[in-house]
Parts: structure tokens; sequence; C-alpha cells
């Protein structure tokens, strides 16, 4: 029996779809035309240039409001940086990303993982509120309160965080650390 969905266009097979410089790819799409919304599903990549490049196996894009998000095994890669988690919501207009579900970003040689995020595209810097965990070589860092920027890998730290190093644990409430270099300046 063929599958009717009311409104909607049903496609399968390689699906391409391009709105306002995004790209939807996926193996079967619904396409609610009257709404300009799309129902993605399977081995779903949705792109913008070169910065965004986010994978899963379900998502859904509005066309009106140009917001997505993205369910199922989550990778969202920007040029200096992967996110993984469960779910990812994108508005484009804005330029933002953001996550609930627990992440975990990877950017050189910085782990950081965190209950929930946000990724301002632009300025290329994840804001992160609560449960944040940097691992590098050098430190770790925990706080509920942490701005890290993707391209110079600067961490800026707010309200109560530890510091951690082979040598040295430092409580700071707010403070500076250069992953790259490793500098800091703390207060």
């Amino acid at each position: 029996f063929p599958v009717t969905i009311p409104g909607a266009i049903i496609y399968a097979g390689n699906i391409q779809v391009e709105h306002n410089g995004a790209n939807i790819f996926c193996n079967k799409a619904y396409y609610f035309y009257d709404e300009e919304y799309i129902k993605a599903f399977g081995n779903v990549r949705i792109t913008q240039g070169d910065t965004i490049n986010m994978t899963s196996r379900y998502a859904e894009y509005n066309g009106k409001t140009e917001t997505a998000f993205a369910t199922g095994d989550v990778l969202m890669t920007s040029p200096d940086s992967q996110l993984v988690t469960d779910t990812v919501y994108l508005n484009r207009k804005i330029q933002q990303a953001y996550y609930n579900s627990f992440g975990t970003i990877t950017n050189k040689d910085n782990i950081l993982k965190s209950k929930s995020g946000r990724y301002y595209i632009n300025q290329k810097k994840y804001a992160f509120k609560t449960a944040v965990t940097v691992t590098n070589p050098k430190c770790v860092i925990k706080t509920n309160n942490l701005d890290f920027y993707d391209n110079s890998g600067h961490a800026y730290v707010y309200g109560p965080s530890t510091i951690t190093s082979k040598t040295d644990v430092i409580y700071t409430e707010n403070g500076f650390y250069d992953t790259k270099n490793d500098i800091g300046n703390l207060s």
C-alpha cells in the first residue's frame, strides 16, 4: 500500500534540497509545501556553506523560520571542532545552534563535555552554562559557566571553577585560559 501523508509530497532515494544557502541531504523526505516544512529520514546531512555540517538519523527543517532540529547520533562539525550529542537545534536567522542532551566537543587537544551548550556560528564561540569539563594535555577545567572560542582555543570561566594541572589545583571565580599556549589569567 502506498503511504500518503496529507499535505505532503513524499520523496525517496538520494534527496537534496536547497534553501537560502542551506542544503539538506537524506534518503527519504516528506515535504509539506504549504508550510515550507521538511521531515528528513535516513543519513541526513544539513550543510551551511563551510561553517556547519550536521549529520543525523532524522531532522526537520522549517523554511519559513529557517530553523531545524536534528536527532539521533548527531555529529555537527565546524571548521575547528566537532560536537557529538543526541539532538541539536539550529536557528539560521540568528546563526546559533544549541543542545541540552549532553554533548562532547572536540577541538584540537581539547575535549569539552557539558549537559547543554550553545554555539554562536559567526563568533565561533561555544557558551556552556551547566556541568562543564574541559580536558586537555595540560589541565582539567570544571565549571558551570564557560565560554570557549573555537578558532583561538581561548576559554573564559565565570563563577566557581577549578583548574587542575599535574602540579596545582586552582580555584577561581573569573578567569581566562589560552589552551593553545597554556597561559592563564585568573582572579
